[in-house]
C-alpha cells in the first residue's frame, strides 16, 4: 500500500531533524541545507507521512540543467524500512523531474556504503563513473613539509586565472581526454552534485576568476569557507603531478586550511594527488534514465 506523500514545508523542520539525527556516525547534512532547499524553485523535497501527518521519509531532487536531475538525501525512519518507502519517494520525485523535461536522474554514493549501492541498483540506477575525493591540509595545517628544513618548496609550475577566451580550448582538450571519457563528460559544478560539463561552465568560471591555467593544464577551483575546492581538472598523465602540486600551491596562496579536489578515478591522476600528500576516498556516480 503506497504511503501518503507531499512536498516538505517548514513545519516539518523538527520531524526531519529527528529523522536525520543519526544517519551517519557524524550526523547528517540535511538540516544544514534545509532552508536553502525549501527556497529552491529548481528542486523539491518530498516527505512520506505516518497516520498523524508526521514525516517518516524524505527525498530531495533538483534540476541541474534542462534535462539533468539530481537525487539526494533519501532517508527513511528506521521503523519503516524495507516497506518500499524509499522506492516510492524516488519514483515520485523522478516523475516530478520528468514533468519538467528531465531525461536522466543521477546520484552519488561513497564506495564504502555497500547497502546504499545495492539499494539504488534495485531502484534502477547504474554506475556510470568512479571518482575520488582528495584532501589534505595546506599552510599551517599542512601535514606534508616538502623541502629542506621543514619548509615547503613551491613547485616550478604556476597556475594563473585564465581569461574566458580559454574556455573553448580547455573544453576541446577535455573532450578528447581520458579524463572526460572516464567521467562520462560529468563534473560537480557545486557541492556533491554532478552534471554534464559545458563550455559555458568554463567561461563562467573564468569570469569568476575560478578557471585556472598553466602549462600542465586547466582547473576550476575556488575558495569556500576554509577550503580550496577543485571541481574540475584537465591535464595529462605526464603533467598530472605538476598540476597536483600547482593546485596545492594555489591553495596555499589563500587563507584556507585545506584543499579538496573531486577527481575522476583515473590511476595516473589519483596517484599524482597521493604523491602531494592527499588522502583519497572513493565515490560512485549512478544514473537512471527518465522514461
Amino acid at each position: 500500500m503506497p504511503f501518503p506523500t507531499r512536498p516538505a514545508t517548514d513545519a516539518d523542520r523538527a520531524a526531519i531533524r529527528a529523522l536525520t539525527r543519526d544517519t551517519f556516525s557524524w550526523g547528517d547534512y540535511v538540516m544544514r541545507h534545509w532552508d536553502e532547499w525549501l527556497a529552491d524553485s529548481a528542486g523539491t523535497m518530498l516527505v512520506a507521512l505516518d497516520d498523524s501527518d508526521t514525516p517518516i521519509g524524505l527525498t530531495r531532487i533538483s534540476m541541474l540543467s534542462e534535462t539533468e536531475a539530481w537525487v539526494q538525501a533519501t532517508r527513511v525512519h528506521k521503523d519503516h524500512r524495507r516497506r518500499g518507502m524509499a522506492h516510492q519517494l524516488v519514483d515520485e520525485t523522478i516523475a516530478w523531474a520528468k514533468q519538467r523535461g528531465g531525461s536522466v536522474a543521477r546520484l552519488v554514493i561513497e564506495d564504502w556504503n555497500s547497502a546504499s549501492i545495492g539499494h539504488v541498483e534495485a531502484l534502477g540506477f547504474r554506475k556510470v563513473s568512479d571518482w575520488m575525493m582528495a584532501e589534505r591540509g595546506v599552510g599551517d595545517a599542512s601535514p606534508v613539509p616538502e623541502g629542506n628544513g621543514g619548509q615547503r618548496v613551491r613547485g616550478a609550475e604556476r597556475l594563473r586565472p585564465a581569461p574566458a577566451a580559454e574556455a573553448d580550448p580547455a573544453f576541446m582538450s577535455w573532450q578528447r581526454s581520458e579524463l572526460s571519457r572516464s567521467a562520462r563528460g560529468l563534473f560537480p559544478p557545486v557541492g556533491w552534485r554532478w552534471r554534464a560539463l559545458a563550455t559555458d561552465d568554463l567561461r563562467n568560471s573564468a569570469r569568476a576568476g575560478e578557471l585556472l591555467a598553466g602549462r600542465a593544464g586547466w582547473a576550476i577551483a575556488g575558495v569556500s569557507r576554509d577550503t580550496f575546492e577543485v571541481r574540475w581538472t584537465e591535464t595529462s598523465a605526464e603533467d598530472a603531478y605538476d598540476m597536483a602540486r600547482a593546485l596545492v600551491d594555489a591553495a596555499s596562496d589563500h587563507p584556507v586550511e585545506r584543499i579538496e579536489a573531486k577527481l575522476v578515478d583515473v590511476d595516473w591522476l589519483t596517484q599524482a594527488f597521493r604523491r602531494v600528500g592527499c588522502k583519497l576516498s572513493g565515490l560512485h556516480v549512478f544514473e537512471r534514465a527518465i522514461n
